[in-house]
């Protein structure tokens, strides 16, 4: 089974749909987080 095929199968989703949204608001979520935590490093350092 490939990873495709099997995180889909994990998180109990019949359709791969599905969990391409949750991939999507997941990474967007990453983005953020990351761009706070890299504005928060910053300015600790004065930069």
């Amino acid at each position: 089974m490939t990873t495709a095929y099997l995180v889909p199968d994990l998180l109990g989703h019949t359709r791969i749909k599905t969990t391409q949204r949750y991939y999507q608001v997941s990474n967007l979520k990453v983005q953020r987080d990351y761009h706070k935590a890299t504005e928060r490093v910053l300015h600790r350092h004065g930069l």
